[in-house]
């Protein structure tokens, strides 16, 4: 069992403490509540809104429950399609979180929805603002099909993630580069081409603790003429718990020490022992 020893970095001052989002159990609880009064009175509005919102609300609560696991040390060739050989042999691999079926319904769901209303503004024939309307309505398209583009992704990473055989969803240290391996292919960026990492949020400006935006991991990247360019991480979606993730990452980045046990089973340990200390200290970001 991993001894607790805290990460070296600590918690960003950019993000919020991950937790479970028992606001939406609540909320789901009372909208099945109404579903169920909505059944005994015969109304199809109430069933309809009421079974869409308990879905969704249960759907994001389970979810947040999910528990963090450790990275995993395999071999980096398990990790490609194997046309060539990755960078470094041994890795240290975050693995992405499997999309539950229900958010990935929801997403599907949400999409049609946002999609329908796109393609009804160009077959109805308004009186009045067409422009407007059809403008709406196409903004309101697209996004319908950007929420259907991330269900679907969503969906090819379940299935990728669960089965035996394929090439799994994640990212990887390696002692030369940090891998990156997303559902269209790999790619490595070396640790001495990232230039700065910075933990931000989505809306953290706001008071609201229980729904907190969506944690990035900015990283600046050289590039070959010696300009720079943003690469975003977002570590909620890593099985890994996001202090762990940053650390090691932010650690690689700005120390060659801790870059060369990279691979090893003694950065592997190391790692074990951080996501133990992080996923036994609830009131440790501060």
């Amino acid at each position: 069992m991993a001894s607790l020893v805290q990460p070296p970095v600590r918690w960003p001052d950019g993000w919020r403490w991950p937790r479970v989002h028992q606001r939406m159990l609540y909320i789901g609880v009372g909208s099945a509540v109404a579903l169920v009064l909505g059944v005994l009175f015969r109304s199809l509005p109430v069933i309809l809104v009421s079974a869409l919102i308990s879905f969704v609300c249960l759907a994001l609560w389970y979810e947040s429950r999910e528990k963090y696991r450790t990275s995993q040390l395999v071999n980096a060739v398990t990790l490609t399609e194997a046309l060539a050989a990755p960078p470094d042999s041994w890795v240290h691999f975050f693995r992405e979180r499997r999309r539950s079926i229900g958010v990935l319904v929801l997403m599907f769901l949400i999409g049609a929805v946002f999609s329908f209303v796109g393609v009804l503004t160009w077959i109805i024939q308004p009186a009045d603002s067409v422009v407007v309307v059809r403008t709406v309505g196409t903004a309101a398209g697209l996004l319908g099909v950007l929420f259907i583009a991330t269900g679907w992704r969503g969906l090819v990473g379940r299935k990728r993630l669960g089965s035996f055989g394929e090439r799994p969803l994640g990212f990887a240290l390696g002692e030369s580069a940090l891998m990156l391996v997303t559902v269209t292919g790999v790619a490595y960026v070396p640790w001495t081409d990232i230039l700065a990492v910075e933990a931000t949020q989505a809306d953290r400006d706001s008071k609201d603790d229980d729904h907190p935006g969506v944690m990035w991991l900015n990283l600046t990247v050289r590039r070959a003429d010696g300009s720079s360019t943003p690469v975003m991480l977002a570590p909620m979606t890593s099985e890994v718990h996001p202090w762990v993730t940053y650390a090691a990452i932010a650690m690689a980045a700005a120390n060659p020490e801790f870059r060369a046990r990279l691979g090893t089973s003694r950065a592997q340990a190391e790692l074990d022992a951080w996501h133990a200390y992080a996923t036994g200290s609830r009131n440790a970001s501060r």
